[in-house]
């Protein structure tokens, strides 16, 4: 049979035989398609959990138990499992095979869940293809046409890229064809419900990609109504009605993980916040701009990658007569590269991002799909605009100091340049496929060179999370409710291991701990990656944290009140708390958090030892005010350097406040480095200018560490010796005094023993006290708990602006907290949503069957 009959056959061919090369680079090279950073810290071990997650779930349903965790105590300090893990797996339906492969070899299923989403995203193009523009090209678009855009689809830079970076990143590739095909099927009146089954798997895979390609439909639901219909106001209006009714009847369906995901990414701290945004990037944007098409560039999210196929496709859909839709999305995605308000727009206001850059391949792909023929008879003119392509591709990879552009556009060029000048007509279909695909070799080549030192081996995976510190931590305690802290600590690995930490690495973070964190001045840039409490003693004991994890690197402050039980061969220190703290202790005052507002970030911290801090509380003030700071002379030394002098105080940890940071510096990064000469430390912390990561925050507070003896000197700089100016502060926390405070917390509640189930999703204790008192729980608020005292509802407080507090009278009580997620909303109106879908496929039914009828 010949290849023109099996475009499917021969699309699947090339595919698998550049996957088998993929797989041959990294495997001699002894490695795993898995990230050194995100994708081990967070996609592997998302995976990973959710797989242990779902077969917990299937035992507890055999075994008649029904109810689903909501809550696991292990993600961070606490997190809904839902909301956190949405945008890595939950929800993807790949992801349910992760519950067939053991934890050891899951970054087997890692790697096949990447193989499956490459092969999947080109049958969704060739899919797609088959009925772009009412399926009247169908018949007019050869087989090696639409195999040649499927490889140039399959092989872009985002797929290439982003199977070693964030491989659910891919998702859309698959899912976008999709959704534009349910457009194409709707406006031909075929196949009800198609859509509606489209944007609900959009739905329930990632929350974030489903408003980027929401947007992107509505564009492009636009460009072809107004092609399609013209004047012709009534067809227009009936289709946007089927394609309004099954997007909605779609979102209702997935509404048991986007309505509770929803909430939680309108609270996001990453939306709202434009950065610095002006009407146009910075110029090394626009250097690096033609290369990232031809070849791909990380900067701003521009993994595009076409190669010159692709660039000339667009070219021929925009010289050529006709195809005005082809032409208004080649405009319309050039527009939206060139102004970042687009890329904001698209990014879902957080920052001017291209994460919307997987449609441009698309865009792509069917131009070459589309001008096939076209740029089969291609004429010496041609020559002219593929000379400055090159020209602008070449100088621009050359910035980027870009081998595989520089490849690829040198290759496209001598195959352009042969498709102009070869006579033999029936060779030049042949050849633009055999390009493609010689074009995405090069490109898979040449990235994989230079990326394989980035990726992980399968023994460092399994160091990674079972000789970890939070594994060690574990078999330590035991079975006992308890948390773990340390300045730096290995990543995510704590929700595998199964218990509590101050680490969080997850895109979707609590908006209260954010607050928090930023009011007391932790020294870390982004609100949903940090570590720990920067070995601040008060904070590490009111966050019930038994046991400290001290790395051996020389940059994390001596932490007070922890003694050494053992050494680590991986580089930990493994501490346990002098003081037996839990998660529960108790007040006996609060204050409301207006008081707490007006304090510096070091009194805060003293307050909160003392005094409960409420938004509900009737008490403007307290009786002893903390005072932790002190007067701090300024000189300047070498190199811009700053020297601080100031009386401190013997045995106590000493702070440094840099706030009311200001410089004319856009899109850069500063780090601070703050140098005690008494004990000749270094510490620093990363702080963005306004950018992409700029959050608003210009407050940090850095621990010099507790010493016995008194500091009296810091010298504040910072790298490059940028231009900045700012406030510069010391303070001193006493830790005789912090220690005397948490006795007193911790004194009805250290012999507590506080039992969880369903992974934290319900917490329950008895009290036993004189007097009345406000106990307050050490995990993260959110409103899906619930808290009972003996059998009775109570209202929960939000206690310190991050954890939770209830008000116990005096006596002996049984409580009892307990997490119920909007999920279970989401549920209902799923359900409501599935019955919709129902009744308007019947009535499609009866519809079509009338129309056969009559």
């Amino acid at each position: 049979m010949h290849i023109k009959d099996k475009p499917r056959a021969y699309y699947i061919l090339i595919v698998l035989l550049f996957l088998l090369i993929i797989k041959m680079i990294v495997f001699f090279d002894g490695r795993v398609l898995v990230w050194l950073y995100d994708g081990a810290s967070q996609h592997l071990s998302a995976l990973t959990y959710y797989s242990d997650y779902l077969r917990e779930i299937l035992s507890n349903f055999i075994h008649g138990n029904f109810s689903i965790p909501g809550w696991d105590l292990a993600i961070g300090e606490g997190s809904d499992i839902l909301t956190t893990l949405h945008y890595y797996c939950i929800g993807d339906p790949l992801a349910v095979l992760s519950v067939f492969f053991p934890a050891e070899s899951m970054f087997m299923c890692y790697e096949l869940i990447i193989y499956i989403r490459v092969i999947l995203s080109g049958l969704s193009f060739m899919y797609f293809m088959r009925t772009y523009d009412g399926g009247r090209l169908k018949d007019r678009i050869s087989d090696l046409a639409l195999a040649s855009g499927a490889v140039l689809y399959t092989f872009s830079a985002w797929i290439v890229m982003m199977m070693t970076r964030h491989p659910f990143f891919m998702n859309p590739m698959i899912l976008m064809p999709l959704l534009l095909a349910g457009v194409e099927l709707l406006m031909q009146r075929k196949r009800f419900g198609q859509m509606a089954l489209t944007v609900m798997i959009c739905a329930l895979s990632n929350l974030y990609f489903l408003y980027i390609m929401a947007l992107l439909t509505v564009i492009y639901v636009a460009v072809r109504f107004i092609s399609e219909y013209g004047k012709d106001i009534r067809n227009m209006m009936l289709s946007l009605g089927r394609v309004t009714i099954e997007a909605v009847i779609g979102a209702l369906m997935a509404a048991v993980i986007l309505y509770p995901v929803g909430l939680v990414f309108i609270g996001d701290s990453r939306v709202g916040g434009s950065g610095n945004l002006g009407v146009f990037y910075p110029l090394d944007y626009y250097l690096s701009l033609p290369g990232a098409i031809m070849s791909g560039y990380w900067s701003y999210y521009l993994f595009i990658g076409v190669g010159v196929a692709g660039i000339f496709a667009c070219y021929i859909a925009l010289t050529r007569k006709g195809r005005r839709p082809l032409k208004a999305y080649v405009i319309i995605s050039a527009v939206c590269l060139i102004f970042p308000v687009l890329g904001l727009v698209l990014n879902g206001f957080a920052y001017a991002s291209n994460r919307w850059a997987f449609a441009i391949p698309l865009i792509c792909a069917a131009a070459l799909a589309v001008c096939f023929e076209d740029m089969t008879a291609m004429t010496w003119k041609d020559l002219i605009p593929l000379g400055v392509v090159a020209a602008l591709s070449v100088a621009s990879s050359i910035y980027l100091e870009s081998w595989t552009g520089i490849a690829m556009t040198a290759f496209g060029v001598i195959v352009i340049t042969v498709l102009v000048f070869i006579r033999k007509e029936s060779a030049k279909p042949v050849i633009i496929f055999a390009a493609v695909s010689v074009s995405s070799l090069i490109l898979i080549l040449f990235y994989y060179s230079s990326f394989l030192p980035q990726l992980a081996n399968a023994p460092w995976l399994n160091i990674y999370y079972y000789g970890s510190e939070a594994q060690y931590i574990r078999r330590i305690a035991g079975d006992e409710t308890t948390r773990y802290s340390g300045n730096i600590l290995t990543e995510n690995v704590s929700p595998i291991a199964g218990i509590s930490s101050t680490q969080f690495y997850w895109s979707n973070a609590n908006p209260y701990v954010g607050e928090y964190r930023t009011d007391t001045g932790s020294p870390e840039y982004r609100l949903y990656y940090y570590s720990g409490y920067d070995s601040s003693y008060a904070q590490l004991s009111l966050a019930g944290c038994s046991y400290y994890a001290q790395s051996d690197r020389k940059t994390e402050p001596e932490p007070y009140g922890y003694t050494p039980i053992d050494s680590m061969d991986i580089g930990y220190t493994i501490k346990k708390a002098d003081m037996p703290v839990n998660l529960l202790y108790t007040y006996d005052n609060t204050v409301n958090v207006s008081y707490w507002k007006s304090l510096s970030p070091t009194d805060r911290q003293m307050l909160i030892t003392d005094t409960m801090v409420t938004e509900d509380s009737p008490n403007t003030s307290v009786g002893t005010p903390p005072s932790t700071m002190l007067a701090t002379d300024i000189t300047d030394g070498e190199e811009g350097r700053k020297i601080l002098t100031f009386e401190g105080h013997p045995n106590s940890e000493t702070y440094i406040t840099v706030s009311n940071i200001k410089t004319n510096m856009i899109d850069e990064h500063y780090f601070f480095f703050i140098e005690v000469p008494q004990t000749e430390e270094r510490y620093m912390f990363q702080y963005y200018t306004m950018s992409n990561w700029y959050n608003g925050r210009d407050e940090f507070t850095i621990n010099l560490g507790w010493h016995e003896e008194a500091i009296n000197e810091a010298i504040v700089f910072v790298d490059d010796n940028y231009p900045y100016t700012a406030d510069l502060k010391a303070s001193v926390i006493d830790v005789g005094q912090v220690e005397n405070n948490i006795k007193e917390r911790f004194a009805d509640t250290s012999d507590i023993r506080i039992e969880t189930r369903d992974r934290g999703s319900e917490i329950i204790f008895e009290t036993e006290n004189d007097k009345d008192a406000y106990y307050v729980l050490a995990v993260p608020y959110a409103k899906g708990w619930r808290a009972y005292v003996d059998g009775i509802e109570t209202d929960i407080m939000r206690a310190n602006l991050q954890y939770m507090g209830i008000e116990i009278p005096e006596g002996h009580h049984d409580v009892r907290f307990e997490y119920r997620s909007d999920a279970g909303t989401g549920m209902i109106i799923s359900a409501a949503g599935i019955i919709a879908y129902i009744g308007y496929m019947v009535y499609g039914t009866i519809c079509k069957n009338r129309k056969v009828r009559g």
